[in-house]
């Protein structure tokens, strides 16, 4: 599986750019199949994930990495600059 690089750069533009630079691959994207949510991969909180977090105000945001051992996945949820970790079972593919 390809690795990743999360180091954030300093940019002038943003967000946006902070974004990029954490979703900057070194590997290949050829270990990933279609129905596997991969970094760059728009995603929405499901229903699972809206009841168990009914405090989240913000139900969209972006994959940036993965988990390894686990389940789940990294994301970066729009208007945030930091990613948190997210069980699989509470997103879906947007």
């Amino acid at each position: 599986m390809g690795s990743w690089n999360c180091n954030s750069v300093e940019c002038a533009g943003g967000d946006a750019c902070g974004v990029r630079a954490l979703l900057r691959l070194e590997g290949e994207m050829s270990d990933y199949d279609d129905s596997e949510l991969k970094p760059g991969m728009r995603i929405r909180l499901s229903a699972l994930g809206r009841a168990r977090s009914p405090r989240m105000q913000v139900h969209t945001g972006v994959i940036v990495g993965k988990t390894y051992g686990s389940e789940s996945v990294r994301v970066i949820m729009d208007g945030s600059k930091s990613p948190i970790t997210l069980h699989e079972s509470y997103i879906e593919r947007q």
